[in-house]
This record gives structure tokens, C-alpha cells and sequence, in this order.
């Protein structure tokens, strides 16, 4: 009892020591991790396909999320916060490719433990999706690309073959008399 009471008043202490030496994290965590599937340990096609599932919602909520970055890019005045929204959709897409890779391997170990029809359809279904959420991907880091392009030039005119192309410049285009 006397060793308890001891210790409670020395909890305030130990609290300020583990939060100095445990930084709080400023960004939020974009590091890749399948939350609802696990390889190693079996489970029946049924309840895979509900962890499946989970993961897949999961992406889209992902895929979503590069939605929203995207429409910032268009509307970002800051080149800082411009070039971490093109990190930002760089890391994402290449998250995007992991996660279709992972779940691809397990939506397809689970197809072999199928045993009726309508599973292997469901199954089928799935990946389907799970190519279509990482084509959005794809296509959101493309546009990225192709914005950082437009700003990058920084003339404004269009440009054919690296010379830049102004409608009335040249004596190519004369009055007709």
C-alpha cells in the first residue's frame, strides 16, 4: 500500500518524461499498411471477402483523399505548398499501386480456396474495382504532373516543339489584299 502511494505521486513526473521523449507526430501518417487483411491467418472465402472488402472501402477513402489534393493543387498560390501537395500525390499513387498489388495476391489466394460461383463472381468483382481505384489514382497523379508542367512554363504562350508560339508574331501570318 505504502509503495502504491509512493508511485502515484510520481505519475505527473513520468507522464512529462514519456511525451518529451515520444515527439507527437505534425503530418498525418502516410506510411502503407493493409489494416484489415493478414495473410497468416487463415480464414474462411466468406470472412476474407469482408476483410477484402473493408480494404477496398479503405481505398476508395484513400483515392478520395487524392481528390481533395488535387483540387488544392489547382487553387495552391504557394509554391512550398504546391510542391508538398506534388509529394503528397507522388507518395500516394505509389501507395495506390501498393495496395492493388496486396490485396490483387490475396483477393486471388482467396479465389482458389472458392468453392461455389457466386463467390468467384463477388471475387472477380472485387479486383475490377480494386483496377479501376488505382486507374483514378493513376490519372489524379497524371494531372499533378501535367499542372506542375503548365506551371513550370512560365511564359504563358503556347509551345510547339520548344519555341514558344504567338498567333500574329511573325511575317508568316500577312494581311491578305
Amino acid at each position: 500500500m505504502a509503495n502504491t502511494l509512493l508511485l502515484v505521486s510520481f505519475v505527473p513526473m513520468l507522464e512529462r518524461i514519456v511525451t518529451w521523449m515520444v515527439p507527437a507526430r505534425t503530418q498525418p501518417d502516410e506510411e502503407f499498411r493493409l489494416e484489415y487483411l493478414d495473410a497468416d491467418i487463415p480464414l474462411s472465402p466468406e470472412v476474407s471477402l469482408i476483410e477484402a472488402r473493408r480494404e477496398i472501402a479503405r481505398f476508395g477513402k484513400l483515392t478520395h483523399e487524392m481528390l481533395g489534393m488535387t483540387r488544392q493543387l489547382l487553387t495552391a498560390r504557394d509554391p512550398i505548398a504546391r510542391d508538398r501537395l506534388m509529394q503528397r500525390l507522388e507518395r500516394y499513387e505509389q501507395i495506390t499501386d501498393r495496395i492493388e498489388v496486396e490485396v490483387g495476391k490475396y483477393l486471388t489466394k482467396t479465389s482458389t480456396e472458392a468453392r461455389n460461383e457466386e463467390l468467384s463472381g463477388r471475387i472477380r468483382g472485387m479486383l475490377s474495382i480494386m483496377g479501376d481505384l488505382e486507374r483514378v489514382g493513376d490519372i489524379f497523379f497524371q494531372m499533378s504532373k501535367s499542372m506542375e508542367r503548365k506551371l513550370d512554363d512560365s511564359s504563358g504562350s503556347p509551345r510547339i516543339s520548344g519555341r514558344t508560339c504567338s498567333p500574329c508574331s511573325s511575317s508568316s501570318i500577312r494581311p491578305s489584299r
